[in-house]
């Protein structure tokens, strides 16, 4: 809806609504402010990576598995991976 406004308000003021030489329709800073949400969602649309990113709880072999298993409590978990030293999947 309010794309077709803002297309009807640039055919306002590129075509129409002109008296002796000048224009009487003139966008607000909120209708700026608008439309330049709608060229940053076009210009850099957001990833289906970031959408659907989720952090995922992990060990490590070393860690306390009394703090391990309150952990999965707290979060519900059954299962969660486990990482050596050097961030390898066990």
């Amino acid at each position: 809806m309010k794309l077709k406004y803002f297309g009807e308000l640039r055919n306002h003021i590129a075509h129409g609504f002109k008296l002796d030489g000048k224009h009487y329709a003139i966008p607000s800073y909120h209708a700026l402010d608008e439309l330049g949400k709608y060229k940053d969602a076009i210009m850099k649309p957001i990833t289906v990576g970031a959408m659907f990113k989720k952090n995922v709880y992990n060990c490590f072999l070393n860690d306390p598995l009394k703090d391990v298993m309150i952990s999965m409590k707290n979060f519900g978990y059954t299962h969660v991976p486990v990482f050596n030293e050097k961030h390898e999947l066990q």
